[in-house]
């Protein structure tokens, strides 16, 4: 979904599953770059210090410059390589801003994007049908210091071990955990008696989870059975 680059940047829209990049913000005000989400013209960034997630554009579909521009102006402009920090809250008010139900955006998928454009130290989302058109406007968060996101996600470069798993049925034991520990707790906060242990035996080995409730001397055990990539069942 990016236009064309240019030396300083390129412009970009956003798909709406950019939303898995919100539960990785931070709530603490300590650090505001963390309560936002980091755009570049390649990929959505965000951190909470404990957890860390990055999120690539797609490479196909929908151009920049094939969003309907607002008042003869384009809708988009060019984000620099080096990246943006979107406030958080106002990325999730652009994220719900879409019609439930629009034919014109089933018809014309740029419309399923938000433009992004940016000026000065002012962001504007956009989103339209068509017949309505809703623009968030915030100020973009800046700090001298941003993380290192890319070093980070790249650190550690050969896994010791890779396992793929079902992403529904991991959710359901994490889930199913947090119950049995007492949660859940204040989001973002860490808690030690959260912490769940994860054993890994193999590729083709079934992955285990153990929860201990020390306040009562109580354990649960999980077994996920991994699956091979490209296919629906275990392996």
């Amino acid at each position: 979904m990016s236009a064309k680059k240019s030396a300083e940047g390129a412009s970009v829209l956003l798909p709406r599953n950019v939303a898995a990049a919100l539960p990785f913000v931070s709530r603490e005000t300590a650090r505001p770059v963390l309560t936002g989400v980091h755009l570049t013209p390649t990929h959505v960034y965000a951190t909470d210090s404990y957890k860390l997630v990055r999120i690539s554009l797609p490479k196909h579909g929908p151009q920049a410059e094939d969003f309907p521009k607002m008042n003869g102006e384009p809708s988009t402009s060019e984000i620099p390589e080096t990246g943006v920090t979107i406030p958080a809250s106002a990325l999730k008010r652009a994220l719900s801003s879409w019609p439930a139900h629009s034919s014109r955006v089933a018809a014309l998928p740029v419309l399923n994007s938000i433009a992004v454009a940016v000026t000065d130290d002012v962001v504007r989302l956009t989103t339209t049908d068509l017949e309505r058109t809703t623009v968030e406007v915030a100020r973009l968060i800046r700090e001298v210091e941003v993380p290192p996101y890319d070093e980070l996600m790249d650190k550690y470069a050969e896994p010791e071990a890779v396992v793929y798993l079902d992403a529904r049925f991991l959710a359901e034991i994490a889930r199913a955990m947090l119950t049995f520990l007492g949660g859940p707790a204040r989001r973002n906060r860490f808690r030690a008696s959260h912490v769940i242990k994860l054993e890994l035996f193999g590729q083709t080995k079934p992955i285990r989870f153990t929860a201990e409730r020390d306040d009562r001397d109580q354990t649960m055990e999980a077994l996920l059975m991994p699956v091979r990539p490209g296919d629906g069942g275990p392996s």
